[in-house]
């Protein structure tokens, strides 16, 4: 549900399973992103609650979001961090770190350290820095 200060009902959304590893959200520009476990992101537009688009990775959660103009920058536990087109949700790239989760042996997804001036800094649990250009 999306209320509204005064805590009136704005909008609501119903999802028919249950929810897996958690549920985190994220609101920029008029979208309100929600992970959802298994991997899917759904964004809405939080004024009016439509249902914009639906993604799915192959890691088990997201672990990180930024918004940067049309873009959306996710990680997620298979070690990947994504970007996505935030109108579409197509995802336009997506760039292996090597950090996600191995077979019988639980590692740290990749964490965002900054997102500046066209240079998304990724810190792995190997020790790495990542400098990712992107383009916006």
């Amino acid at each position: 549900q999306f209320l509204d200060r005064n805590g009136k009902l704005q909008w609501e959304h119903y999802y028919a399973e249950r929810m897996h590893g958690g549920v985190d959200a994220f609101m920029d520009g008029g979208i309100l992103f929600v992970s959802r476990g298994l991997g899917v992101m759904d964004a809405f537009d939080s004024v009016t609650g439509e249902y914009l688009w639906n993604i799915e990775v192959r890691g088990d959660n997201i672990t990180e979001v930024r918004v940067l103009g049309e873009e959306v920058y996710i990680s997620a536990t298979d070690g990947k961090v994504y970007c996505i087109s935030v109108r579409s949700g197509e995802i336009l790239w997506a760039v292996d770190t090597g950090s996600g989760l191995a077979f019988m042996d639980r590692r740290e997804p990749p964490i965002f350290v900054e997102l500046s001036r066209g240079i998304l800094f990724v810190f792995t649990e190997d020790g790495k820095v990542l400098a990712l250009a992107i383009e916006t």
